[in-house]
C-alpha cells in the first residue's frame, strides 16, 4: 500500500500493495460497472495483478451476491458475485477460480487495510 507521504508500495508477504494513481474504470457489456480513483493493485507472486475498488465506486446493483465464500489468511473472506444486465444473468461466478470473477473483502487483515 502507498502512502501519500511515500510513494512506494509496501510489500507484504512477497506481495505489494499500492493506490493506482489514475483514473480505473471497469466495463462490461460497455456498461459502466466500477469507476474509480482510489482502485489499488495488489501483485502477488506467481499472479497477474488484480485491481481492488472501494464498494462506493462499484455499480452493486448490477451485482448479485453468491453463496460462495473462499478464505486468505493475508486477505480474509472473499465473497463473490455475479453480474446482471437488464434483470438477465450475464456473468456467474464459478467454483473454477478468479477468471470472470468478481469478489469482495469486506473485513481485510489489518496488512491490507488502506
Amino acid at each position: 500500500m502507498t502512502d501519500p507521504a511515500n510513494p512506494t508500495p509496501r510489500a507484504i508477504d512477497r506481495s505489494t500493495i499500492e493506490i493506482d494513481p489514475r483514473r480505473v474504470r471497469v466495463l462490461f457489456g460497455g456498461h459502466v460497472v466500477a469507476d474509480s480513483r482510489r482502485a489499488v493493485i495488489l501483485r502477488e507472486p506467481s499472479r497477474q495483478p488484480v485491481w481492488y475498488f472501494p464498494r462506493g465506486d462499484v455499480e452493486m446493483t448490477v451485482l448479485g451476491q453468491t453463496r460462495r465464500q473462499t478464505v486468505s489468511p493475508a486477505k480474509g473472506v472473499a465473497s463473490y458475485f455475479t453480474i446482471y444486465r437488464d434483470a438477465h444473468l450475464v456473468l456467474r461466478s464459478t467454483s473454477a477460480g478468479p477468471r470472470g470473477d468478481c469478489w469482495s473483502h469486506r473485513l481485510h487483515a489489518p496488512a491490507f487495510r488502506i
